[in-house]
């Protein structure tokens, strides 16, 4: 795969919001402007080629929105293709790799997973989450008590801030695991609404 033909993160992230509604360019972009999603950038230039990609290759359809008026607007929606090409993005199993240079992807596929799995996977992509952080936190801290004896304290300092950050990141998946174990009123309530979506809907489609 070239890197033209990558479905980048954004894209993904995209695909997600998407799923949730159909949306024009420009309301991405004002979400992007108006929501913690500030990692993203709402340019015309980042948002647009990213729905571009995505509708050339079948996993958006854009349709123009009243095409009388003097600023018709191209709405977007998510494909039975986009659907399933996300739901294998956001249930992939974690790598190394992951915890050391895409911490903030895993937490992005976290959150697009509601509605596309079963709470028992996010439960079991969390834990997965939690446990290699925490391996990757105490590789962090015998590396620092390594290098103690003989580099200056500030690098040592420096290193205790990547070890508490994977240890905070593991504390919060495996809170957010328990608050989808089976039996808590949030997944009683989630599984009411919808227990697997793993049919699209009319919309999707």
């Amino acid at each position: 795969m070239t890197t033209t033909d990558r479905i980048t993160t954004l894209d993904y992230l995209l695909l997600g919001i998407l799923k949730g509604s159909a949306m024009s360019g420009y309301d991405i972009r004002k979400l992007f402007v108006s929501s913690p999603l500030v990692r993203f950038s709402a340019s015309p230039g980042s948002v647009y080629p990213s729905l571009r990609r995505l509708e050339q290759r079948g996993l958006v359809r854009g349709r123009i929105h009243r095409p009388t008026t003097l600023r018709p607007r191209k709405v977007f929606r998510v494909t039975i293709g986009g659907v399933a090409r996300l739901k294998e993005w956001v249930t992939r199993p974690i790598e190394r790799e992951d915890i050391i240079h895409r911490l903030d992807d895993l937490v992005i596929r976290f959150s697009l997973m509601d509605e596309l799995v079963t709470p028992r996977t996010q439960v079991a992509f969390l834990k997965q989450m939690a446990h290699m952080a925490i391996d990757y936190a105490r590789e962090i801290r015998r590396h620092r008590e390594k290098m103690e004896a003989h580099a200056p304290p500030n690098a040592s300092l420096a290193l205790t801030l990547g070890e508490d950050a994977y240890r905070m990141h593991a504390r919060w998946a495996l809170r957010a695991a328990r608050h989808l174990e089976p039996g808590q009123p949030a997944t009683q309530a989630r599984q009411r609404r919808s227990p697997t979506r793993d049919t699209p809907t009319r919309q999707e489609q």
